[in-house]
This record gives C-alpha cells, sequence and structure tokens, in this order.
C-alpha cells in the first residue's frame, strides 16, 4: 500500500514514519507539505491513500479534495481542528474519513490495516 502524507510538519511527518513501519505491507512514497508539491506527487507516484492534514501551506484539504476530483485514491483528513463543519465540508468534498490528530490513532491504524490486506486480495 503506498501511503502519501501531506502535512507541512517535520515531527508529523517523522512520527508517520514510524507509525508506517506497524502496517503491513505500508510504504510512505512522499512526505509533501503544500497542495502544489501534493498533486505533483499524486501524479507521479499514484498512491494508495492519502493522509491530510487540514491546513496546507497554500490552501486546506478542500481544496486538495476538489483537485484530486472522482478518481481518486482512499483520501483521509487527519486533523485537529474539531469543528463539525470542516468535518461535515471535507466528507461531502469526497474525504473518506475525517479523523482527530488528538484520539484516532486507533482508528486511523484499523482503517488502514483494513485497507492494506483489501488492497492485497485484489492484487
Amino acid at each position: 500500500m503506498k501511503l502519501l502524507i501531506v502535512d507541512d510538519s517535520e515531527n508529523i511527518q517523522t512520527a508517520w514514519r514510524k507509525f508506517c513501519q506497524l502496517i503491513n505491507q505500508c510504504k510512505i512514497i512522499s512526505g509533501p507539505s503544500n497542495l502544489d508539491k501534493a498533486m505533483a506527487a499524486v501524479d507521479k507516484t499514484k498512491p494508495d491513500v492519502i493522509i491530510s492534514n487540514f491546513r496546507l501551506a497554500n490552501g486546506t484539504a478542500l481544496d486538495l479534495l476538489q483537485r484530486l476530483g472522482e478518481d481518486k485514491p482512499l483520501v483521509i483528513i487527519f486533523s485537529y481542528y474539531r469543528k463539525s463543519m470542516i468535518k461535515k465540508a471535507c466528507l461531502k468534498a469526497g474525504a473518506d474519513y475525517f479523523l482527530y490528530k488528538t484520539n484516532d490513532f486507533d482508528r486511523l491504524r484499523e482503517i488502514l490495516e483494513a485497507y492494506s490486506k483489501q488492497i492485497a486480495k485484489s492484487e
């Protein structure tokens, strides 16, 4: 499973690399910090999953979702923002999940492990 992390925090990027080691068949393919670099990475690497912070250096996850269009990988927004209107907007725009950085790491791991198994079965 190719995993693209979109977050401008180096600490978060490091944590993702460690977190990904816990999941079978998980490979982080890139770590862009802004919308333009994220879209370039998507075009180049064709990730299976994108995990994005809501706020990006030059836009938001809503902009990312709009640019991804309909034929997109699994998209998880992983954010500190707890406003329900942001969550609803992301889900309406095409995010598959909206999780909170403060308490949803276990849920995120469950999602990624299940999706990794699903990809392995389809190959």
